[in-house]
């Protein structure tokens, strides 16, 4: 358990005194790094709940003015979800830029959506251009990316131009290259090995050690890095490379969900750095089987009295009663090493929708529900889907969220219904599809035919078998030639095949169309329609496009209307109303409480939290769902006839009881 910090002195803005009386609250920022005491947050938040709404709104301004404008060096903010982080880098970048006049700035964090959506309001912003010059916008991985190729790898991973990432589609394929050079062992997983790098730890008992040594040397002559190990490939650049370091001051966010390797990256990346600002709510942790993330540092780093502590704590996405009940929600879940904070709505609306609880008596029913939801706002939908492809909108009005989104806990032909649902309302991503990305896959390697890795793609897509592979693999990495130079059928096949992609996608006397058939003969195509579509926005008549250093823990890009994903996936993204699926004793079993957290602080306007009777063993609601604050919920019922309100909580539980009790007894 970690030290709870002593009482903050009066400049730390969070003293007892402030508590008492009507003396205007202090901002939430500790500049001696003292944590905030437990009973002043306490009743912190009791003060500020009294407030009004227009107090409140005065009350975020001023606190994220101040710590905005603060001379701290060294700085982590805690702040809950739609708190207005965004806002505040944008105020920070200002203030920095004023202070600091020249120095360059970097601002990451390996959640997409939220670098996609900062790199936006940079570019609106009223900064003048050579000040949006001065900062960087980019995804961990990308910033680690970039420092490997600027430094050619490290001395342990020596690298050439043009480092390709190992993006999802493809860590199998490498990591089954790996294991033909090794006797088959029982035990060994992709996931375990890939721990090591997320730790930055090495395990030293057989068959690791060897294991390590021929990824190391497979993916040098792939000249390529997979997302695991680029972050600590990225930290030894730096380690030996300090001149990598071209930015003084850092902004990283969504540092709760940091794994070891990444946050050694960022000590070794600000240890000389002018001010790093960083940002994330423990309550928030997601990541940890995905990648060995660890919420302990960011609780390590509150402790830490060389870091100054300031605190976000009015929400203003959630509507009031979701807000409320989120908050009490997790509350309860806290653990001891936990951070206090306060949490409150900016907006303390009487009016406000309460937390819809519903209980469904199948699996038919919640889709139904659904259906019936979207039928209601349809004008509300086709508003949001123009105003998504006009680019006025970045989130989704409806967000249908399951801890799996293979909605494996539906029979069929409920699953069906509602993809079917959702696709209705499907918006075209921003880039281009997969039959494009295949084309790019055949054309890089034509036009880069020393480089491994695009043709190691390629032998895959052309189905070339495992053993003739391995065979290719083992004498390129004893004599070091290239694929493209080896003695192979399949491999001079391959080659031409790409050759004749480049010559199709180069040809200048071919429109789109004729371009996306006569690609169709060579390559599989699924969609030719929508790869000439693609090949007219896209061209390719220079380098290829790899959109492989888009991670899959880095969210969506580009939304619809409608969205159905995983709890998970939602990270960075939020909605005016949010249904959750499978709030059962069964199906959320898997979710921790920080995960339902997230889920239930996606929703803006309305939260509808669905259970159906059936679902995969489904009986009851989850505790996460029957211990929400009753005065934050309204309990609905699904009948034949409609929906029908149930009056309490009580009699909630006793319906679901007896719903699944005639379930059981007609089996």
């Amino acid at each position: 358990m970690l030290r709870r910090g002593a009482l903050p002195t009066r400049r730390d803005g969070l003293h007892a005194d402030d508590m008492a009386g009507d003396e205007q609250l202090q901002p939430m920022l500790s500049s001696s790094g003292q944590p905030f005491d437990p009973s002043a947050v306490e009743l912190f938040a009791q003060r500020l709940a009294s407030l009004d709404d227009a107090s409140r709104r005065a009350y975020r301004n001023q606190n994220a003015t101040s710590i905005a404008a603060s001379t701290l060096s060294r700085l982590l903010i805690v702040a809950g979800p739609g708190t207005g982080k965004s806002h505040l880098f944008l105020a920070r970048i200002r203030h920095w830029l004023a202070a600091f006049p020249g120095e360059r700035i970097y601002v990451t964090s390996f959640v997409r959506k939220l670098v996609g959506d900062l790199s936006t309001d940079i570019r609106n912003s009223h900064l003048q251009q050579a000040e949006k010059q001065l900062v960087s916008v980019t995804t961990l991985h990308g910033l680690a990316r970039s420092l490997i190729e600027r430094n050619g790898g490290s001395s342990t991973h020596q690298l050439g131009q043009h480092v390709r990432m190992i993006g999802p589609a493809w860590k199998d394929m490498v990591w089954t290259d790996v294991l033909a050079f090794h006797p088959p062992v029982p035990g060994v997983s992709l996931a375990d090995f890939e721990r090591q790098f997320f730790d930055a730890a090495f395990r030293e008992e057989s068959p690791w050690p060897e294991l390590t040594s021929t990824y190391i040397r497979l993916t040098q002559y792939y000249n390529a890095v997979g997302f695991a190990d680029s972050i600590w490939h990225a930290t030894c650049a730096v380690r030996e490379n300090a001149t990598l370091v071209e930015h003084s001051l850092w902004i990283v966010d969504e540092f709760q969900d940091f794994n070891l390797a990444e946050a050694a990256l960022l000590e070794t990346l600000t240890e000389g750095a002018s001010a790093v600002l960083l940002a994330g709510d423990d309550d928030q942790a997601l990541y940890g089987q995905l990648k060995s993330s660890h919420p302990e540092i960011i609780q390590t780093y509150y402790a830490d009295v060389s870091w100054a502590k300031a605190m976000l704590p009015l929400c203003g996405r959630c509507d009031a009663d979701i807000a409320r009940g989120a908050e009490a929600f997790i509350a309860a879940e806290r653990s001891a090493s936990s951070i206090d904070k306060v949490f409150l709505p900016l907006v303390a609306d009487e009016t406000c929708s309460p937390i819809q609880v519903v209980i469904c008596p199948n699996p038919a029913g919640a889709v139904s529900y659904v259906g019936s939801f979207i039928a209601d706002h349809r004008d509300a939908l086709l508003q949001r889907k123009h105003d998504i492809e006009d680019g006025r909108a970045k989130d989704p009005y409806l967000l249908v969220l399951s801890y799996s989104k293979q909605l494996n806990y539906f029979p069929l032909r409920e699953a069906d219904a509602l993809r079917a649902l959702v696709d209705e309302w499907r918006v075209e991503t921003a880039g281009p599809g997969a039959d494009y990305v295949r084309v790019t896959i055949y054309y890089g390697s034509a036009r880069y035919p020393l480089a491994n890795f695009p043709l190691r793609k390629v032998l895959e897509l052309e189905a070339v078998s495992l053993t003739e592979v391995h065979r290719l693999l083992e004498q390129g990495l004893g004599d070091g030639h290239s694929l493209s130079e080896m003695d192979s059928l399949a491999v001079r096949e391959s080659a031409a095949k790409c050759r004749r992609v480049h010559d199709i996608v180069v040809a200048p006397d071919r429109t789109a169309e004729e371009r996306a058939a006569a690609l169709s003969e060579i390559i599989r195509v699924a969609d030719p329609a929508r790869l000439a579509a693609d090949l007219e926005a896209f061209p390719l008549g220079g380098a290829p496009s790899d959109d492989d250093d888009q991670e899959h823990v880095e969210g969506p890009g580009r939304v619809s209307p409608v969205e159905l994903m995983s709890i998970v996936g939602s990270k960075g993204l939020s909605a005016d109303h949010v249904v959750i699926l499978g709030c059962d004793q069964v199906n959320l079993s898997p979710a921790s409480p920080l995960a339902f957290y997230v889920a239930m602080t996606r929703a803006r306007k309305t939260l509808h939290l669905l259970t159906a009777v059936g679902a995969g063993g489904a009986q009851r609601p989850h505790r996460y769902v029957a211990g929400l604050p009753q005065d934050c919920c309204h309990y609905l019922k699904i009948l034949k006839s409609g929906v029908e309100e149930i009056d309490d909580r009580a009699s909630f539980l006793r319906y679901c009881d007896r719903l699944s009790a005639a379930r059981q007894r007609k089996r």
